[in-house]
């Protein structure tokens, strides 16, 4: 396995983004990016550009308008986070989707702030680009299951295309009406170009771990559905099914000696390569005790498919540690995408932070920041 790293807006003096994600488009690479706003999960617009030359350069940024973000008044605004673009060959358009999120005067309203927005509800959304680059106006995924719900999300996710178009896309949502504890389901729907419309809906997975599970990605692999969920229990895990809607029970990620991946409440991702099934995914590490939820570096290894398992001889660094001031960049928001059948790119955005500590960790306040957007060419 052959990896190459490329950096983009590095530097104290340029923009700061956050979670790029890259797909192939046909002829040309579309990466979409928000700009970190320095506040704790509080991001910018989505924007994208477009790459011509396998990601050596990259064309100016613009915000995606049906995605960008919309003043509510009072203090509060909407926006969209954790957008992900997933290409749709059989009608070649690119879906990119991500879920709406509520910022008030001190970040995002999600994490447990006091300020409140009467009726707001955190949905998936989405705008569709056609072959010319133009992109439809917003759109709203729904499903009557999630009517009772306050707060489901596709989001920082990987879908599953079928040969006949249709979509098995993984969500969370909040399932208890009491605690914020999150839980995951997939839904299979159809797909004519312009709108999704979701037709099935499977079982939940559940958990009363911490916030739950989330953050859920899905691939088809060899005849297979696997997909694979982030948790708060120090585990990830793992699962398969036949349809993509009725799975086999999680199972917690291990290596193929039977350790366990020791990892912390962070995603992870598949990607195929010349007929392999891979990981992307943070763990403990000797490197980086000290690191948040162990979020740096990024590994990738090779699964056993049969035994759903990792095969700890084939794990290389995709990304790496990198310190300023002996404080890590954090990565974890990372996407994973083909360029070919043989080759794939995986992006992040190393984020450096400086910490005030508060009297609670609610009081914490981020006094500087900087991060970069890098890239990972991964090929076989």
């Amino acid at each position: 396995m052959n990896i190459d790293v490329l950096n983009f807006w590095t530097g104290k003096d340029t923009r700061h983004f956050f979670q790029p994600a890259v797909c192939n488009c046909n002829n040309e690479l579309l990466m979409v990016v928000q700009e970190f706003s320095g506040i704790g999960d509080t991001y910018g617009p989505v924007e994208y550009c477009v790459s011509k030359d396998q990601a050596k350069s990259w064309s100016q940024l613009e915000v995606i308008p049906a995605l960008a973000t919309t003043d509510l008044g009072g203090g509060f605004s909407e926006g969209v986070a954790d957008a992900r673009p997933f290409y749709h060959e059989q009608t070649d358009t690119t879906i990119i989707i991500g879920c709406t999120s509520l910022y008030g005067a001190h970040g995002n309203v999600d994490n447990g702030l006091s300020e409140s927005i009467e009726n707001f509800r955190t949905v998936p959304v989405y705008s569709i680009r056609d072959s010319k680059g133009n992109f439809s106006c917003r759109k709203e995924l729904s499903h009557p299951f999630f009517e009772d719900y306050k707060d489901w999300r596709v989001a920082a996710t990987q879908i599953s295309i079928l040969p006949n178009g249709e979509l098995i896309i993984p969500v969370y949502y909040l399932s208890d009406p009491i605690k914020p504890l999150a839980s995951v389901i997939t839904l299979k729907a159809r797909y004519d170009g312009s709108d999704i419309v979701v037709e099935q809906v499977s079982k939940p997975f559940h958990s009363n771990v911490g916030r739950g599970i989330m953050e859920p990605s899905v691939i088809n692999f060899d005849g297979l559905f696997y997909l694979t969920i982030r948790a708060e229990d120090g585990s990830g895990y793992v699962t398969t099914s036949t349809d993509g809607l009725n799975w086999q029970e999680l199972s917690a990620w291990k290596f193929d000696d039977g350790q366990k991946l020791s990892t912390s409440t962070t995603q992870q991702h598949w990607v195929e390569l010349d007929s392999k099934l891979y990981l992307v995914y943070t763990r403990e590490d000797e490197s980086n005790f000290d690191v948040m939820r162990w979020r740096a570096p990024l590994f990738i290894a090779e699964v056993d498919p049969k035994n759903k398992c990792i095969i700890k001889s084939s794990e290389q660094v995709a990304l790496p540690l990198v310190r300023k001031h002996n404080i890590a960049y954090i990565m974890g928001n990372f996407h994973v995408s083909n360029t070919s059948k043989n080759s794939c790119i995986i992006s992040d955005a190393p984020i450096w932070l400086e910490i005030t500590k508060g009297a609670v960790a609610q009081d914490d306040r981020i006094t500087d920041y900087e991060s970069y957007v890098s890239l990972a060419l991964v090929s076989v």
